[in-house]
């Protein structure tokens, strides 16, 4: 008891919701925790060592090539200057704005792919291709963010050294990038295992589908819950990789220091390094969406009609989920500044982001069927209710993507000086009105770029909405899947459109904080 008193600590009306988003999370993971101990699932075991493979196979293979793209064009851009470096710096996060389910199922319609050298889409070696050419944006951003805060006396000490300048950025400039490296790797990792729409679009059975296949196909709840604990242990293993892999070591680097001189490459090793630059984003933006419009071209006005409720419901509750997401960033980022010992929640709070959609759906919806089954006469309509609303679908949005709000206000705020908050201590200024008065105006504009990031976020996402969605509710996330699923490629054009529309506003984000970087 004493230990939850300490948890509660701080005013009310900000460690209540941090209570409330941890509980809603632990739910899920509990739930199953206790499924899964039920047993049940010994004729299965063929099945999942399948699913196992596949995703083992999926993980390796996106892991190694997005680190030899993410790291290698950074590390190119950011080091050598050859014809249009300016357009490639920020036109590499293109494929960042498209889902990797959208680039699946329009990729695929190449039978004949065999005439551009690529292997066939629908496969575990073209998902390998595909996964990574779309993820390969989040090693880039983070291990060129890392590269442009290097300092260029670590490179000219190499060259002393005796060590060719290609020599000096691999064994030098690239491992000091090591924990921003991880970082990416992570993240990229978690997106393949959240991944459902992709996979199940190709037939490759991976740990994603085969949750939905058991929970929702076969009935086979204990045995989904089994493979949704399999899933959670892939989680933990990412997050730990990131956390661990960097062991103990730290990395410093000065400021104010004079910039590197970047070699100029001309004649052929300029074309090299413009074709090595072109592949990524023609494969991963230019030709998904050359076709997307293309398709646009051929279809009637009935079906546009069809979109405007879908695209009516994922504004709204990606607006909601954005705008409740930026409060609880707000509210997480005063706890933690002012360290109330109910800051460890709001860690719990920020694992969302870790989990997959897919186990965090059926957790919740299992877990809130049997707290009503528990009151059946009180709440007899709760379990109806929360089987699949509007509510829950809102509450695993801001279960999962309430980690880029916290983070993103928690750093920010961090730039400010505490010496704001002794002064306005010493003029009797209580703590919430030293939130409402200096910190929030000081933080309007970054706001504004969290609440975007998050809105796209849910906008895109697929395996959570497509379990928890009210009967006939569909955004258009999930139309577009259901259109692609039906081999309708052409109505599926304009939703993935759309989608890839919104996602451009983070691209067009993070390349304008990168160029701040530089400057």
């Amino acid at each position: 008891m004493a230990i939850l008193r300490q948890l509660w600590s701080g005013p009310i009306f900000f460690i209540a919701p941090i209570w409330l988003v941890a509980s809603f999370l632990l739910l899920p993971v509990l739930t199953l925790v206790i499924y899964a101990m039920q047993g049940g699932a010994s004729d299965l075991l063929p099945l999942f060592s399948h699913y196992l493979i596949n995703t083992l196979i999926l993980l390796l293979g996106v892991g190694v090539v997005s680190v030899l793209l993410g790291a290698g064009l950074a590390l190119l851009v950011s080091f050598y200057r050859f014809p249009y470096v300016n357009f490639f710096s920020w036109a590499l996060f293109l494929p960042f704005s498209i889902p990797t389910y959208i680039i699946a199922y329009r990729m695929q319609q190449f039978d004949d792919s065999t005439q551009f050298f690529l292997p066939e889409f629908r496969s575990i070696t073209g998902l390998i291709l595909l996964f990574s050419f779309v993820l390969y944006p989040y090693i880039y951003l983070i291990v060129r963010t890392s590269l442009q805060r290097q300092s260029a006396i670590i490179i000219d000490a190499a060259r002393v050294m005796g060590f060719s300048y290609w020599r000096s950025l691999v064994k030098v400039a690239l491992p000091l990038c090591w924990p921003a490296l991880l970082a990416g790797l992570s993240l990229v990792l978690l997106e393949v295992l959240n991944e459902y729409g992709a996979v199940a679009l190709s037939s490759v059975p991976t740990l994603s589908v085969g949750l939905i296949d058991l929970w929702w196909s076969l009935g086979e709840v204990n045995a989904a819950a089994q493979l949704a604990m399999l899933t959670l242990c892939f989680v933990i293993i990412c997050v730990l990789l990131e956390k661990f892999g960097r062991g103990h070591r730290q990395f410093y680097h000065h400021y104010h220091i004079k910039q590197l001189n970047t070699p100029t490459l001309i004649g052929f090793r300029g074309y090299c390094a413009v074709v090595l630059c072109m592949i990524p984003i023609m494969l991963g933006f230019i030709i998904p969406v050359f076709l997307l419009l293309s398709d646009v071209l051929n279809i009637n006005k009935t079906v546009w009609l069809s979109y405007v409720t879908p695209a009516f419901n994922s504004i709204l509750l990606a607006f909601i989920a954005a705008l409740l997401c930026v409060i609880l960033g707000i509210l997480a980022a005063h706890i933690l500044r002012n360290r109330y010992k109910s800051r460890y929640l709001v860690r719990v709070m920020q694992f969302g982001y870790a989990m997959p959609g897919i186990l965090l759906a059926i957790g919740l919806i299992l877990g809130m069927s049997q707290i009503a089954s528990l009151f059946n006469d009180l709440f007899d309509s709760i379990a109806f209710v929360f089987s699949g609303s509007i509510l829950l679908m809102l509450i695993a949005y801001i279960c999962r993507f309430n980690h880029i709000a916290v983070a993103t206000i928690e750093s920010n705020m961090q730039k400010l000086s505490p010496r704001l908050d002794d002064a306005a201590a010493t003029l009797g200024r209580k703590k919430i009105n030293i939130l409402k008065n200096i910190h929030l105006p000081l933080l309007d504009k970054g706001m504004q770029a969290i609440f975007l990031l998050v809105m796209v976020d849910v906008l895109k996402e697929l395996p959570a909405s497509l379990i928890l969605r009210p009967f006939n509710f569909d955004t258009l996330a999930i139309n577009v899947f259901e259109y692609a699923s039906d081999e309708r490629i052409e109505q599926a054009a304009p939703g993935a459109l759309m989608i890839i529309c919104a996602g451009l506003f983070p691209v067009i984000y993070l390349s304008r904080m990168i160029g701040r970087i530089e400057s």
